[in-house]
Order: structure tokens, then C-alpha cells, then sequence
């Protein structure tokens, strides 16, 4: 073999072994690798990320942190910010009108497209609010109008405030500045916002352009919602005539159809408040036939909430997301996520700082507030890992029980069951938290049972029968009184499988977890899962859920302490058994064809090479 020959060989051989070396490095630090172990400590992503291109016909759904990089500047470091442990899934840019629309004709668009490339570079989802009118950081005003000056030169006798034209004035007695408005109601600034709309359209809407653009909201009215102003320490709202409200809403009507009109291919979300949830969600269903999505932005302070009928049923034809506010305590975190989970949302915009509270509620109580809002947010019942009702949300006295959320886990007879107000103390584990509400079961010296039924849709009853899944019942209840109750749902082989949770009277809310050995919701019972108050005292009971979870995910649920005893579901003498074993009731898994990762075969290929090369080498050498 020729010096000549045996360099190229060489070098050939290098490159191969310098490439399995490439690869091998970029699959370890991407975490893919087959073998590798994440190091303690190491980043985690927030539950359900955005992929990194997102069909814009298709509704957004799952977790975003899109607040937090809202102002940042925006380039790649902005979108790797990351916050203990925890990446920022995307950001959100503010624009003014006048900022995007300096003359008549003229557009300029160049902060949104700077932003929407930076997203798209880093693969992060981002959102786009076009405000009409918003809090004034002028010191000779509270509320600015950001329509551009240039649109009240067609409409005369207009005010003049700060040296320039505005809708209008409102200066309630007793305040000490002025709030400019838009004048929305009148024909001509409706046109120029219906121009901005089409320019907007032609450059955002189209299907193959800026595939991180998540969520796009033009107008409405204070700080892009849908009111026409909004009370900062004066109170502007009552100083605004009703003809000027009234055409407000009419013109919200017409701002709703604009949107559906031009944006054929890309979602825009109306933004609205969770007391105005409910009717924005009926006029979406019959002005535009559920062309454009809500997203509900809940205060920080609690506020009345919508019934879960008047939004969970529409999101076949309206996608509803939710925004939380930045909490101002533990309990706004725990409500904010329970109250968008229980509204059935597509998707849900989290502040960083709900990511710590959360964090703090899991570490103290085991509730683990993300992961259920991951497990949920964006998924229908068919698809989702669990099944859950929730009774009683910070409202009140409820004897019908129309203040509950279902998702999956339904009651069989609301006539028999109530949620009330209970004054009980609000620790939950050691954190003082705001949780009034409950399942009354029953009062002391009397029995009542609760009777709930699994949906048919619900995707973990297959997978719990089949053997693939084990099935954790996990509840909150509030720990009063020395006295039980019953939990019982119908077991494989024709038993009934029953426990009873004992009380230690801590007056506190606890969160109790159990596995459900061999379930058979299939069995002619009425129920699914019973609980009983039994005749020993009253039961107040908060959260109830069903998941389905991988064997090896079962975490510190111990089969063996499972404490079930089964009886005969006939009529027949009972026969108590104890709970079986670890190995008796953990359900057998049908083992799956082994799946082999492409990296492997790119490598076994290029072992492969190698000892060809080698191979090779060594008889040309012979020869």
C-alpha cells in the first residue's frame, strides 16, 4: 500500500471517528442520549412546551411562560432567560397604535417582526397586543389615548389634551388629572381601526410567516380589554355616557366580525375578564361562529367567575385560553390554576412568579399544581391522564352545586350532594391558604354517599383494564373531626374493594393518595368510585381525582400499603380479604417491541464502516 493510499485511508478513518464524536457529544448535552442520566439540578422544561413551529391553524394549547419576557430585548439571551431551573417558554410584545401607524397609509411593523424573528430563531411561541388605549405614564394625564393624532383631523371638535387631538376628556370631580378615551363609537375612527385591521392582516395572517406567533390581539378597549376604559383611583367609568358605552359594545360586535373577516388563517383572541367570560363567549358563538379565540384574564384579586357551562362546552368551536395576573399571594396561585384548569382552557399564560408559589404549595403539601395544570390544560377528556371533580370554588354557599368542576369524574345524582361555605381553618399542610369551600356530605349522626361515574371517553379506563396503567386516587379533605369515612369502587372478579380514611381533627386540608387495586369500571354498578360519609360525622370534601400513570411512575405509593379489603358485590355472606401483595397486585405489563433510537443506528452504522475500513486496511496492506 502506497504512502499516498495509506493517508487518505487514515484521514477517512479520522473523520469517521471525529463525527461519532460530534454526534455523540451534541445528543449527550441535548439529553437524548440513550444512556445518559440527567445530572441533579439540571433544567427542566415546564410541562406541555409550544414545539418550535406552530401550525397557525391549529388552536395553542399547553403551558407558556409569556409574560416574563414581555419588555426584554429581543434577541436569543432574552429567550434563554431562565429562572431557577425553569426556561421561559415565550414572550409577548406591546404596541401602541399611533406607534405602528404614524400617517395615514403607513405602516410600520418593524418592533413586532424584530420580536416574532427572535422568537422564531430561539423556537419559543410569542404573543402580540396592539393597544388602542391604556394607563398614561404623563404626568398630566392617567389614561392615554394612543390613537394617532392624525385620525382626529377628520373628525372635528375634538379635545385637545397634552397639545394634541384625543376622543375624548373625562375629569370626574375630586381627580386630580384627566383620562383621555378613543372615541370608539364614531364611524370615521372606526374606519381608520378597520384600515389598521386589514394592514395588520396582510402582513401577520399569512399561514407560512412568523410560525412562533401564538396569539395576536388588536384593540378592544383599556390596556386591549374589552371595556372602554377603566377606573385608576378616579372613577372614569361613571363619568362615561351611555350612548358612548353603548357604542362600545357595538363596535366590539363589528371589531369581532373585522376579525374573523381578516384573520382566515391565524387566531385572534379577543381578551376579556372572567366576569364578562361568559356573554363574550355567546356573542363569539353568534356574531363569527367561533372564528376567534377568548382569552380570559384573571385580576389577582378573586373576582366572580364564570360557570364552567358557560365556557367548558364551547371549546369544540371557540379556543379559550387564560391569563393569570402576577398573584399577590399563595391562595391567587392555587385558585388562579385550579379556576383555569376547571374553566377547561386550551392554553394558559403563567407569570414567572406563579412558577415559585406552585413550587412552594408541592413542597409543603405534595400538591403539585403544575403538573396537574400540564396534565389537563389542552387536552380533552379522551386524552388526558386522569379524570378529576373539584367542589366548591371561593363563592359561597352553594346548595345546588353548581359551584363544582368536572372533568371526567362526574356525580351520579346531584340531588343528593351540596357544596357550602365552611369556615374551617385555611392551612393546607403548613401554608395558610384560602380554601373555604367543600363537599358537605353529610351532618353528624347522619349517612350520605356520593356516587361518581368515570365518562366512557376517558382513554385511562382501556388502559387501567389492559394492565398498561395503574390507577392513583388522590383527594383533599379537610381533617376535622375523630371520626371516617369510606371510599369503595368496584374491583376485578366481581368484588367491591373498600377503606376507610381515618380523621385526627388537625382542622386542616389534607391531601390523601391511594392506588386502586385492579378497578373494574366496567362492573353493573352505579358507581365508579363511591364515598361515604358513614354515621360518625360530617365530611367536607374539596378535590377528587382519578390518573392513570405508568407503572414506574407510581412514586411513593406503595402497592403493599395499599389497605383496601375486598367483599362480594352480591348479596351473598361477605368474605374480607386482605390487600394482596406487591407482586399480586401490580398489574402485568404486555412488555413493548424494543424501540431503537435513529442515533443508535448512526452509530452502529458507522461502527460498522469503521471495521470495514479497518478491514480493508489491513488486506491491502497483506497485499
Amino acid at each position: 500500500m502506497t504512502s499516498a493510499r495509506r493517508r487518505v485511508a487514515g484521514t477517512i478513518f479520522a473523520l469517521l471517528i471525529i463525527c461519532a464524536m460530534v454526534i455523540g457529544a451534541w445528543e449527550w448535552q441535548s439529553g437524548r442520549f440513550p444512556w445518559r442520566v440527567p445530572s441533579p439540578g439540571e433544567k427542566l422544561i415546564l410541562a406541555s412546551p409550544a414545539p418550535a413551529h406552530l401550525t397557525p391553524a391549529s388552536f395553542p394549547s399547553g403551558l407558556f411562560l409569556l409574560h416574563d419576557s414581555a419588555f426584554g430585548p429581543p434577541n436569543a439571551a432574552d429567550w434563554r432567560r431562565s429562572y431557577a431551573g425553569w426556561e421561559t417558554l415565550g414572550g409577548w410584545v406591546e404596541v401602541t397604535w399611533e406607534e405602528i401607524n404614524p400617517t395615514e397609509g403607513q405602516y410600520d411593523f418593524s418592533r413586532i417582526v424584530e420580536y416574532l424573528n427572535a422568537a422564531g430563531q430561539s423556537g419559543r411561541p410569542a404573543a402580540v397586543s396592539v393597544l388602542f388605549h391604556g394607563e398614561s405614564p404623563s404626568p398630566s394625564k392617567r389614561l392615554a389615548d394612543w390613537t394617532p393624532a392624525w385620525v382626529y383631523q377628520d373628525i372635528p371638535g375634538r379635545p385637545v389634551l397634552d397639545g394634541r387631538p384625543v376622543g375624548r376628556v373625562l375629569l370626574p370631580e375630586g381627580c386630580d388629572r384627566p383620562a383621555a378615551l378613543p372615541l370608539y363609537e364614531d364611524p370615521r375612527w372606526q374606519a381608520h381601526a378597520d384600515a389598521l385591521l386589514e394592514a395588520l392582516a396582510r402582513e401577520f395572517d399569512a399561514p407560512d410567516r412568523y410560525p412562533a406567533l401564538l396569539a395576536i390581539s388588536i384593540g378592544e378597549g383599556f390596556a386591549g380589554l374589552d371595556q372602554p376604559t377603566q377606573d385608576l383611583v378616579c372613577a372614569y367609568s361613571a363619568q362615561l355616557e351611555p350612548a358612548a358605552q353603548e357604542g362600545f359594545e357595538r363596535w366590539m360586535l363589528h371589531w369581532m366580525t373585522q376579525w374573523a373577516e381578516h384573520f382566515p388563517h391565524r387566531l385572534a383572541w379577543l381578551v376579556t375578564t372572567p366576569a364578562r367570560a361568559a356573554q363574550r363567549a355567546e356573542q363569539i358563538d353568534a356574531h363569527v361562529a367561533g372564528r376567534i379565540g377568548l382569552l380570559v384574564e384573571q385580576p389577582a384579586a378573586q373576582a366572580e367567575l364564570p360557570a364552567p357551562s358557560a365556557l367548558t362546552p364551547r371549546r369544540s368551536t371557540i379556543p379559550i385560553g387564560w391569563r393569570l395576573a402576577e398573584p399577590d399571594s399563595l391562595s391567587q396561585t392555587y385558585w388562579g390554576i385550579l379556576d383555569a384548569i376547571g374553566a377547561g382552557i386550551d392554553w394558559l399564560d403563567l407569570p414567572w412568579a406563579h412558577i415559585t408559589t406552585a413550587q412552594t404549595i408541592r413542597q409543603e403539601t405534595g400538591l403539585d399544581l403544575l403538573k396537574m395544570a400540564g396534565a389537563y390544560v389542552g387536552h380533552r377528556v379522551a386524552d388526558a391522564p386522569g379524570v378529576w371533580v373539584l367542589f366548591g370554588l371561593p363563592a359561597g354557599s352553594d346548595e345546588k352545586g353548581e359551584n363544582a368542576r368536572a372533568f371526567g369524574l362526574v356525580p351520579h345524582d346531584v340531588d343528593v350532594w351540596r357544596v357550602v361555605y365552611q369556615p374551617a381553618a385555611p392551612r393546607f399542610g403548613g401554608l395558610l391558604l384560602s380554601m373555604p369551600a367543600g363537599l358537605y356530605l353529610a351532618p353528624r349522626g347522619a349517612s350520605s354517599a356520593l356516587d361518581l361515574e368515570i365518562s366512557d371517553p376517558w382513554q385511562g379506563r382501556e388502559s387501567v383494564k389492559t394492565g398498561g396503567r395503574l390507577a392513583i386516587l388522590r383527594l383533599v379533605y379537610l381533617d376535622r373531626g375523630t371520626d371516617a369515612f369510606q371510599l369503595t369502587y368496584p374491583a376485578q372478579d366481581g368484588v367491591l374493594a373498600s377503606r376507610r380514611v381515618q380523621k385526627t381533627n388537625t382542622g386542616e386540608w389534607r391531601l390523601a393518595e391511594f392506588p386502586l387495586v385492579k378497578p373494574d369500571w366496567d362492573a353493573p354498578t352505579s358507581f365508579d368510585l363511591r364515598l361515604d360519609s358513614g354515621q360518625d360525622g360530617e365530611e367536607v370534601i374539596h378535590w377528587v381525582e382519578i390518573r392513570a400513570v405508568p407503572p414506574a411512575e407510581l412514586g411513593p405509593v406503595q402497592m403493599a400499603q395499599a389497605g383496601w379489603s375486598f367483599t362480594r358485590a352480591e348479596s351473598a355472606p361477605a368474605q374480607t380479604a386482605s390487600a394482596p401483595a406487591v407482586a399480586e397486585t401490580r398489574p402485568s405489563v404486555a412488555l413493548p417491541t424494543p424501540f431503537i433510537p435513529p442515533l443508535v443506528w448512526v452509530l452502529a452504522g458507522l461502527a460498522l464502516g469503521i471495521i470495514i475500513l479497518a478491514v480493508r486496511l489491513l488486506v491491502i496492506q497483506e497485499d
